[in-house]
């Protein structure tokens, strides 16, 4: 097939095309901490849905650290612009609990976008490569 030479000599997905392990169904009740310290991973279980791409390919956020749907995230090694709604001291308490949630959610993106940076830069490289 023609079209992978094209694909094979690209500088940018060449970076991120080293074979990866991903598991698709990894999720919070697939993953086991430590109890006493609960950033400590301890297993891993579910594996059926295992897969071997390349890396741009896979890798995306987890879902329990996306942005949230909707909400004004803006992606990259940027200062955080997420804030809670400029009316929302006018907003009732169920709009104030969803306004909190989705806040927070932002939070973690954020922290989550810049820790893959820092500590995986090459997950991170694949997570941005332009998608067509």
């Amino acid at each position: 097939m023609h079209l992978m030479e094209p694909l094979d000599s690209n500088p940018t997905l060449k970076r991120a095309s080293q074979p990866t392990l991903w598991n698709t169904d990894l999720h919070m009740g697939n993953i086991y901490v430590d109890p006493e310290e609960c950033s400590k991973i301890v297993s891993l279980i579910d594996f059926q849905s295992i897969m071997v791409l390349p890396a741009f390919l896979q890798a995306q956020w987890p879902v329990f650290l996306k942005p949230p749907q909707g909400y004004d995230y803006v992606k990259g090694l940027v200062q955080s612009s997420q804030r809670l709604p400029d009316d929302f001291d006018s907003l009732d308490e169920e709009c104030k609990s969803a306004a909190l949630q989705q806040w927070d959610q932002a939070k973690l993106a954020k922290a989550y976008e810049v820790s893959n940076y820092l500590e995986d830069r090459a997950a991170h490289n694949a997570m941005n490569i332009p998608r067509l």
